[in-house]
């Protein structure tokens, strides 16, 4: 059960960088402009900008619930006994990589979000 978990959130990462983040980079992609500037929306790019906005704050939000999620599940996993010393290990790790990453993701979402209506 354990593997079967981690294939699937496995899949999920790399299905939202292939397929998520390379799809939205590519339909924002305007030929018409004579310059690339990453912190500005090329003359009628702005509609892309609109568009791109909606998904990425949406998976954002996906990405804060699935980290809470997860800490909690490893926090259960702790309580419980009959784990070798090697899984208890793996599960403790997990949970301080997930307190590192859990305000990160936040503070992302709150950044965009801000940024997004200032925009």
């Amino acid at each position: 059960r354990k593997v079967l978990v981690h294939q699937s959130l496995s899949i999920l990462m790399k299905f939202h960088y292939h397929y998520v983040v390379m799809t939205l980079g590519a339909l924002a992609y305007d030929p018409r402009a004579s310059y690339a500037a990453s912190t500005a929306s090329p003359e009628g790019g702005q509609i892309y900008h609109q568009i791109l906005s909606l998904p990425v704050t949406l998976m954002e939000f996906v990405t804060v619930g699935l980290f809470e999620y997860l800490f909690r599940l490893n926090a259960a996993r702790m309580r419980q006994t009959g784990f070798s010393l090697t899984e208890r290990y793996q599960i403790a790790e997990n949970m301080r990589t997930l307190e590192l990453l859990r305000p990160l993701a936040r503070f992302i979402v709150q950044f965009f979000s801000i940024l997004n209506k200032c925009t």
